[in-house]
């Protein structure tokens, strides 16, 4: 099994990977494997992160809107996305969570800029 962190990681942000040797990069021997694969690959095209082209060529946006970070939630209700580029942190408000918990790493898209 594979995280979408451990995929992104392995997609260089400069140049191409195929399908294929992202599998055998992720070992994914199972035929569920692979398909959770594909399903992971054809969220992150439609949110603009990942481009595919017809013949299974992955390349990373180099116009990506979206920063990782580590979600850290308070016993108050406030959330907020600690950013890996040590940025200044990210207020979630509580809709935007998604099922998110506390330590989970997440993809934020930042909407606006608070004061």
């Amino acid at each position: 099994m594979f995280t979408v962190n451990q995929l992104l990681e392995k997609i260089p942000l400069e140049g191409t990977l195929e399908i294929k040797k992202l599998e055998k990069i992720l070992k994914l021997t199972k035929k569920i494997d692979r398909r959770k694969l594909e399903i992971s690959i054809d969220a992150l095209d439609k949110i603009g992160v990942l481009s595919r082209d017809e013949s299974g060529i992955l390349t990373r946006s180099n116009e990506n809107e979206f920063v990782s970070a580590r979600l850290r939630c308070s016993s108050k209700g406030y959330s907020f996305a600690i950013r890996d580029d040590r940025a200044d942190d990210i207020y979630i408000r509580d809709q935007y969570l998604n099922h998110a918990w506390n330590g989970d790493r997440v993809l934020v898209k930042i909407t606006r800029e608070g004061v």
